[in-house]
């Protein structure tokens, strides 16, 4: 088996090389970076890496309209022409993991075309994420998620002025079969057949995204002045999206973004009663919950 990553990548200059030796250390065989115009070192790192054998580099303008079809198109064709089984879809900041480790020993990989994949964002302190600095199972303990979902986050931070987004449960990523794949959803929440034949789709029990949206508040400024810039030139493919985004650009405007990231960081007093509470719970935890039905054999799901 063969698996291929689609790695996004705009201005990850911190981030980027942990993320690809993750990938490899889970089982990744290819990775193809598609960088949307970084400036800030992060364009010239990931050229070391480029090789016609596993690190393929597709560049990209978000200032170009309509660029973002233009990728998908060609995001396909790349990941058609790679000779995988089986894709993944992600941003530099995300990371994938299995319960034992490698992706390959997924159960629910056999019998389906695409698996959802549940997104969790990683809490950060003080003195940085809550994360261990290596993401193999026997670490998984040390892996912090906030896992309590809210109904309508949009409705709730709307309404909570003290709510704070990271709490909240993201929206799931995809992985699928290649040669089952029409077109993506932008944000690669999802993917559509590429024929008239269902997809046989499931959410897999042994497998969960680490979301690490904060590590310091000058990545979380250039990321929301990334997203102005991308918004001004993409809105009429990006009409209705991002809204969480555009929240943040407005808080931008206002003065507010320094107050917005101090809301994100977690005082190491409260870690016990969110742990108590189940808001915050391990990667180990939430697998090991799992785990009857992650080794039991995997039933399709429409």
């Amino acid at each position: 088996m063969r698996i291929a990553a689609c790695l996004g990548v705009k201005d990850e200059v911190e981030l980027i090389e942990k993320s690809i030796a993750h990938l490899r250390q889970i089982g990744v065989d290819l990775i193809i970076a598609y960088d949307v115009n970084s400036t800030d070192g992060t364009s010239e790192l990931i050229e070391k890496y480029r090789s016609d054998r596993d690190f393929w580099i597709l560049r990209l303008n978000e200032q170009t309209p309509d660029e973002f079809e233009t990728w998908t198109r060609a995001m396909l064709a790349l990941i058609k022409s790679a000779d995988v089984d089986w894709a993944i879809f992600l941003d530099a900041d995300e990371f994938w993991i299995p319960l034992t480790g490698s992706l390959k020993e997924c159960a629910w990989l056999s019998g389906n075309d695409v698996l959802s994949v549940a997104r969790f964002n990683i809490p950060t302190g003080a003195d940085g994420p809550l994360m261990p600095r290596s993401l193999i199972p026997e670490h998984y303990d040390e892996l912090m998620l906030y896992v309590h979902r809210v109904a309508d986050l949009r409705a709730h931070l709307e309404n909570d002025p003290a709510a704070v987004w990271i709490q909240g449960v993201d929206e799931d990523k995809v992985m699928a079969r290649p040669e089952r794949i029409g077109t993506i959803e932008v944000g690669a929440h999802n993917v559509f057949s590429a024929d008239s034949i269902p997809l046989r789709r499931a959410k897999p029990t042994d497998l969960l995204i680490a979301h690490l949206p904060f590590t310091t508040r000058s990545r979380f400024k250039r990321k929301v002045a990334n997203i102005r810039n991308m918004l001004a030139a993409q809105e009429a493919s990006m009409e209705g999206l991002a809204w969480h985004w555009r929240r943040w650009i407005d808080l931008a405007d206002r003065g507010e973004l320094d107050d917005e990231y101090d809301r994100t960081l977690l005082a190491a007093d409260r870690i016990p009663d969110l742990r108590k509470s189940g808001k915050i719970r391990s990667a180990a935890e939430l697998l090991a919950e799992k785990a009857e039905d992650a080794h039991a054999a995997p039933k399709r799901q429409a």
